[in-house]
C-alpha cells in the first residue's frame, strides 16, 4: 500500500524531532532520571510534532534498548509502536470519541494491567473535543491513574480546555518549526527520495507551509508528482498559482494612485487565472509591511489593518473574490486619504461689547436683594435724587 510522504518521513526518535528543543530535553531528562508524571499536555499549532512526540514518548518508557533518554526504534516495542500493533499504546481520535460513554470506557480500561510493556500510555489527539460531560468523567481517572497508566494529550486549542484538566497535566507548548531547519529537512527529503530542491524552492515551501512540517511535505510530494527533474521556485509560482513579486510591487503602486480601477484589474485577471486570494492578500500586506519599515506612516498601517481584515473575513466567506476587492479598496482608500485636513470656514466678527467686570460673590450678594417684594418697595419709596452730584430741592 502507498504510503504518504509525511508519513514516511515522520520522526521515530527524540534525536529526529524538528525544534522544540526545551520540550525533547525535559522529556529525555524525566526518562533517565525516572521523574515521571502521569498526564502530559502538548499544545502548539498543527504539524509541529505533538503526536510523533507523544509517540516517541511512549517507545522510550517501553524500549528494551534506552540511549540517553531516547528511543532506540530497533527493538520489538519500538517497531511495534511504530507499525501501530501495540496493545498497550492506545490512540484516541477525541474528534470521534469525545462522549461520555467514550470516556467511561477508557475508565474501565485503565484499570487493566499492560500485556507486554511496563506502561500503557493513551494518546488522546485532538483533546479540545471532548464535551463537557467527557471531561468530567476524564477529571478523576487523569488525576490519579494506576501507576503502569500514562496520559499524553495532544491539542491545537488549548483555551478550550478545562482549567481542572490542565491544572493536573504538565504542559508543553510546542512553537512553529524554523524556516532553516525546516527547508534543511525538505532538501534532506527530497535526497532520500531522489529528486532535487533548491535553497530558493525550499524556502518558498516553509513560507506555504506556514512553520508546519505536515503541510510543507504535503506540498512537496505534490511538486515531486508535478516536476519531471529538480524542483525550482517558478515550478512552485506554476503550480499554486502564486503572483511574482514584480507584480505584487506593480500593484502596491498602484494602491498608491488616485484611481484604484488598475489594481482591482490586476486582481480580476489574477483570479482569473486562479490565484488563492489569501495568499494574495497576505504578500500585498508582507509588501505594505516592508514599506512601513522602511517608513512608518499612519497610511500604512490602515492599509495594512484592511488588508488583515480582508484575510479573516476570507475564512468564513463563500466568495472570495469580492472580498479581496473590498479588501483592496479599504486599502487604497487609506493611502490616498488626504492628510490635510479642510480649512475652518471664517467665522463672523460680532460687534463689540462693552465688557463688563463680573461682581464677586459677596458684591453680588449685597447687589440682589434677598426677596423680589422688598425691592419691588424700596423701588417705590426710594426718593428723587435728580442728577448725580446735585441735591434734591425741597417741594
Amino acid at each position: 500500500m502507498a504510503q504518504t510522504l509525511y508519513r514516511k518521513s515522520r520522526s521515530q526518535r527524540f534525536s529526529e524531532i524538528l525544534g522544540q528543543k526545551q520540550v525533547i530535553s525535559i522529556l529525555r531528562n524525566s526518562i533517565q532520571r525516572q521523574r515521571l508524571n502521569h498526564a502530559y499536555l502538548f499544545s502548539g499549532p498543527r504539524g509541529t510534532g505533538k503526536t510523533s512526540v507523544a509517540r516517541i514518548f511512549a517507545k522510550a518508557l517501553n524500549c528494551e534498548n534506552l540511549q540517553e533518554g531516547d528511543a532506540c526504534a530497533e527493538c520489538s516495542a519500538c517497531n511495534s509502536i511504530r507499525d501501530g500493533n501495540a496493545m498497550d499504546v492506545i490512540e484516541i481520535d477525541a474528534a470521534s470519541n469525545r462522549g461520555i460513554d467514550d470516556i467511561r470506557q477508557l475508565r474501565e480500561r485503565v484499570n487493566y494491567a499492560p500485556v507486554s510493556f511496563p506502561y500503557k500510555v493513551y494518546i488522546i489527539d485532538e483533546a479540545h473535543m471532548i464535551t463537557g460531560p467527557g471531561f468530567n468523567a476524564l477529571l478523576k481517572t487523569l488525576e490519579e491513574p494506576p501507576s503502569h497508566v500514562v496520559f499524553c494529550l495532544c491539542t491545537t486549542e488549548p483555551h478550550k480546555l478545562p482549567l481542572t484538566i490542565i491544572s493536573r497535566c504538565i504542559r508543553f507548548d510546542f512553537q512553529r518549526l524554523p524556516a532553516d531547519d525546516l527547508a534543511n529537512h525538505l532538501g534532506w527529503i527530497a535526497e532520500q527520495e531522489g529528486f532535487s530542491i533548491s535553497a530558493e524552492a525550499a524556502a518558498e515551501l516553509c513560507n506555504l507551509g506556514e512553520g508546519s512540517a505536515r503541510d510543507a511535505i504535503s506540498l512537496l510530494e505534490q511538486l515531486s508528482v508535478y516536476c519531471d527533474g529538480g524542483i525550482e521556485l517558478t515550478d512552485i509560482r506554476e503550480l499554486f498559482q502564486l503572483v511574482d513579486p514584480s507584480q505584487i510591487s506593480a500593484i502596491v503602486e498602484q494602491l498608491h494612485a488616485a484611481d484604484p480601477s488598475p489594481a482591482l484589474a490586476s486582481w480580476e485577471r489574477l483570479a482569473a487565472s486562479g490565484t488563492d486570494a489569501a495568499r494574495f492578500l497576505l504578500k500585498i500586506a508582507g509588501e505594505l509591511k516592508r514599506l512601513y519599515l522602511e517608513q512608518p506612516r499612519p497610511k500604512l498601517r490602515a492599509a495594512l489593518e484592511a488588508l488583515w481584515q480582508g484575510v479573516n473575513l476570507l475564512k468564513h466567506d463563500s466568495y472570495p473574490t469580492l472580498v479581496v476587492e473590498l479588501a483592496l479598496l479599504k486599502a487604497h482608500a487609506a493611502l490616498v486619504e488626504e492628510a490635510v485636513q479642510p480649512a475652518a470656514p471664517e467665522e463672523t466678527q460680532a460687534p463689540e461689547e462693552e465688557s463688563v467686570a463680573p461682581l464677586g460673590e459677596a458684591q453680588q450678594a449685597e447687589a440682589e436683594p434677598a426677596h423680589p417684594e422688598e425691592a419691588a418697595g424700596e423701588h417705590r419709596h426710594r426718593p428723587s435724587t435728580g442728577s448725580p452730584g446735585v441735591p434734591a430741592r425741597d417741594s
